[in-house]
């Protein structure tokens, strides 16, 4: 799913960009991962985000996100590399998740 977002930079500038999530796994116990493509106006980035709630209580959750970021390409090289990265990126996943596969 594609999403189109603005970003306030510290000067006030609003810089477009667009994200899109491109793999979600659900490690339960181990909260949410998901594969991100980050497109900004002059390069292309790639994020690992895991999700997870600090609270036990379903009614009253505190999610805490931590981002990994795999790499920042420009977007010739990101569309050259953009399957090596994005398999690499589910590895790291798989590694952390080993139950689950």
């Amino acid at each position: 799913m594609k999403k189109d977002n603005i970003w306030l930079s510290p000067e006030g500038k609003e810089i477009p960009f667009t994200t899109e999530t491109i793999l979600t796994i659900n490690g339960e116990e181990e909260g949410l991962y998901q594969i991100q493509i980050t497109q900004w106006p002059k390069s292309t980035s790639l994020e690992i985000i895991h999700s997870y709630d600090l609270n036990d209580d379903p009614l009253d959750p505190c999610i805490q996100k931590k981002i990994y970021q795999v790499g920042k390409f420009s977007h010739s090289e990101f569309k050259e590399k953009k399957e090596q990265l994005i398999s690499n990126a589910e590895t790291w996943i798989k590694r952390r998740l080993p139950h689950l596969y």
